[in-house]
């Protein structure tokens, strides 16, 4: 009669719950069914019985409880105390390979190389007040621009390169941007690479319908170059482009371009002229707010990456 009840009540509202608790028993090498937790169920109920009536649990080791409150508030307690853990829970054995998607109330999810079973959450209608929406619109713009950086392979190797512990090179970009976007703008503060003690100076910056035109100073001993191990320089650049003059645009757009690599020289400035694609070139004219972010990096005699600047910002006049 215990275990009917039991049974009735995890093929009710309680039935996801259950599921999730035995994911979390896989973790932990304990399997959960029906009889574990009747079991557990039974032991609370003598025990509270035992409890209401000043005895203790061994006088009550012959009396069953009837199956009506007991049995039911206690099964609603078991539940609500593994509640919060059961959430989430990991499977330490890949069986299935990578997994992704749902699959009625489970939510499958894989992180750091590593699998999640999930509850499906329930409905769910956004704020409409003015600050969440201040917030979406500002993550919208973090991860568009995190996915632009992150589709450079240059910036992608520096950026999984000084992740932090725990997290992915994408996560750490969104991240580090996200206090420094608006819904649709960008502050001054914004980073393509991390920061770097490599040091450029730039001189001029200009920007047609057609080509990027980047201008630095003379390198030095005070840019920490060593010309005797880089050889090359190349600039990478994420153009921002804000206020649509139409309204029917996306309010914002992003491209990205990159120069050729030239030779260091320490004797003079240093100049790029970066042609833009026609399809760049298409998106960019629609568009009278312009910013440019650039980096320039090194490569050594055998092409391989040496060192890159902080990021520069500018805004397009």
């Amino acid at each position: 009669m215990i275990t009917y009840s039991i049974n009735k009540l995890l093929n009710t509202k309680y039935q996801v719950m259950f599921l999730n608790d035995g994911a979390v028993s896989l973790l932990s090498r304990i399997k959960v069914t029906s009889k574990s937790f009747t079991s557990r169920i039974f032991s609370n109920a003598v025990e509270l019985m035992a409890l209401k009536k000043g005895k203790t649990r061994e006088d009550n080791q012959h009396r069953a409880p009837p199956l009506n409150y007991y049995l039911i508030n206690n099964f609603k307690i078991l539940i609500n105390k593994y509640k919060d853990i059961c959430k989430m829970a990991q499977l330490e054995k890949k069986f299935f390979g990578r997994l992704k998607g749902s699959l009625g109330d489970v939510v499958f999810r894989s992180r750091n190389d590593k699998n999640y079973i999930a509850q499906k959450p329930k409905s769910y209608t956004p704020p409409s007040d003015p600050k969440f929406k201040e917030r979406t619109g500002k993550f919208r713009v973090a991860v568009k621009l995190a996915s632009t950086i992150y589709s450079i392979d240059h910036l992608k190797q520096i950026w999984n390169a000084n992740a932090g512990a725990g997290k992915t090179a994408f996560n750490e970009l969104v991240q580090v941007n996200y206090p420094f976007v608006a819904d649709g703008n960008l502050t001054n503060l914004i980073k393509i690479v991390p920061k770097s003690s490599f040091g450029i100076k730039l001189q001029t910056l200009t920007m047609d319908d057609s080509t990027l035109n980047i201008e630095l100073a003379a390198l030095s001993e005070l840019s920490n170059i060593d010309v005797t191990v880089e050889k090359q320089i190349q600039i990478l650049a994420v153009i921002f482009l804000g206020t649509p003059i139409n309204e029917a645009l996306p309010s914002y757009e992003f491209i990205n371009v990159s120069s050729s690599k030239q030779l260091i020289s320490l004797s003079g400035p240093l100049t790029f002229s970066i042609p833009l694609l026609t399809a760049d070139t298409d998106v960019a004219v629609n568009y009278s707010n312009k910013k440019v972010l650039f980096t320039a990096l090194t490569f050594d005699e055998n092409n391989s990456l040496v060192q890159y600047s902080s990021t520069v910002n500018y805004n397009v006049q």
